[in-house]
């Protein structure tokens, strides 16, 4: 898992520190680096989007052959919500029976994409952050890099716990989170391995300072019990970032960039997090567009207030 590159994963933080003025007054310096698209800009894990390779995520590896850089193998049944994306081959999280988060680099915006889950595919339809642009150079817009995708009408899930999505702020610097993603598993941007479930641990070195809505976590700031620190790796971007607190799990940002070294190839430690706090007090916060998609036709976010005021049922806790 890594650092400025554009990536596919998740994170989860623990500890409850509120942001400090001076914290979040620290200036937000872009990462450099390039975009890149999972698996080196080919379909993934199908390889075509024809009708015949729709469900194919079945045979994906549920456990890694040899070594898990910078991570550990996760258990697959402790994350039924976690999902591939098709045809990005990005990580993306159920976090209602209709509404699935990833990263909005992964998805075009109205795109449609397609999951493996709850013994069959599903199809969805994507939409950006109002925020959000591609544009690099665009440091702020760029930060805001999350998207809904809102499943079919009549092909809800049913039966997958859903994530929860936290409110906010939770934590300060150097709290710990920690990373989950299908992305690739090794030291560099082409390094193979996609399509396992690795989780790992990070520590955050820099909160939002708005109007950026990244959190930078790095993963030589502690570890999370016996992983090893994690960054994000081409693959994982679109994972959610999830908050442990009194044994509960909370997401609160989306996996966006990941770092390099001068060599343009090998990860340095870094990971840029877009955030996906509820009432984090950034401009057209994450709050405000969720909520617009927490409805009883979509049967709500787990996390965030139904416009009805109807109870959520079926989240993890």
């Amino acid at each position: 898992m890594g650092r400025s590159y554009w990536a596919y994963a998740a994170v989860l933080g623990f500890g409850l520190v509120l942001p400090s003025a001076v914290a979040l007054a620290q200036p937000a310096v872009a990462p450099t680096g390039v975009t890149v698209q999972s698996v080196r800009n080919t379909p993934h894990p199908s390889k075509d989007n024809s009708p015949a390779g729709k469900a194919d995520f079945r045979d994906l590896p549920s456990v890694v052959a040899g070594t898990v850089h910078n991570g550990e193998p996760a258990d697959p049944g402790e994350w039924p919500a976690t999902m591939i994306s098709r045809p990005s081959g990005c990580t993306a999280t159920l976090v209602g029976p209709r509404i699935v988060l990833t990263a909005a680099h992964c998805v075009d915006h109205g795109g449609r994409v397609m999951f493996w889950i709850a013994g069959r595919t599903r199809e969805a339809s994507c939409f950006h952050h109002p925020d959000y642009s591609p544009d690099g150079k665009k440091w702020a817009q760029t930060s805001a890099d999350y998207a809904v995708c809102a499943i079919d009408a009549g092909h809800k899930v049913q039966g997958v716990p859903f994530e929860i999505v936290g409110a906010g702020p939770l934590f300060g610097v150097g709290e710990k989170v920690k990373l989950l993603g299908f992305g690739c598993n090794g030291t560099t941007i082409d390094s193979d391995g996609y399509g396992t479930l690795r989780v790992a641990a990070a520590g955050i070195e820099q909160l939002p300072s708005p109007p950026v809505q990244y959190f930078v976590s790095d993963w030589s700031i502690g570890g999370f019990k016996h992983a090893k620190g994690g960054v994000v790796c081409p693959g994982d971007s679109g994972g959610a970032v999830y908050w442990p607190v009194q044994g509960l799990r909370r997401i609160v940002a989306l996996n966006s960039r990941t770092g390099v070294e001068a060599d343009e190839r090998t990860l340095n430690g870094k990971s840029y997090l877009s955030s996906v706090l509820s009432q984090s007090g950034l401009t057209k916060s994450p709050y405000d567009f969720l909520k617009m998609w927490s409805t009883a036709e979509y049967g709500g976010i787990c996390g965030i207030p139904m416009d009805s005021g109807a109870t959520m049922v079926g989240c993890r806790q």
